[in-house]
């Protein structure tokens, strides 16, 4: 699969999970996980009320609630299983692949039918979308 075809594909699968997150509070970060080496591709959102939990932390995506949100009960996100297998096949061949796929998942995230979804959603003044390196996290490839 060309990384142009890759990209469709993860912007048109991201725009269908942004638009089924179901909140009225307002959303101060989408988080979208890359890991390459994993084959795993997740969404996650953390809204003004989840400040207000103890056990939530912003810097722990892990924490929130809305952690990985695009997945199912199974913690998997079967509509992206072809492009995360393509991506991990890529990495296992060659790790420098992981950049492309990074810079990728920015062009699908700043798409017109990914932007489109977002400006559904109610966003605080100061939303950012995040991808982040795990390796890195003070990375951002937004």
């Amino acid at each position: 699969m060309n990384i142009r075809d890759w990209t469709k594909k993860l912007a048109n699968e991201m725009a269908n999970s942004i638009k089924s997150l179901q909140s009225s509070d307002e959303i101060l970060i989408l988080d979208i996980g890359l890991f390459p080496w994993n084959g795993m591709i997740e969404l996650s959102a953390f809204f003004t009320s989840d400040l207000q939990s103890a056990e939530v932390y912003e810097d722990d995506i892990a924490s929130w609630p809305s952690y990985n949100f695009s997945a199912n009960d199974n913690m998997e996100w079967p509509k992206v299983d072809l492009i995360a297998s393509a991506m991990k096949s890529d990495y296992v061949i060659d790790t420098k692949s992981a950049e492309k796929y990074f810079h990728a998942t920015a062009n699908a995230a700043k798409s017109e039918i990914v932007q489109s979804a977002i400006s559904k959603l109610n966003c605080s003044k100061g939303f950012v979308v995040n991808i982040l390196h795990p390796d890195d996290p003070d990375k951002n490839y937004m």
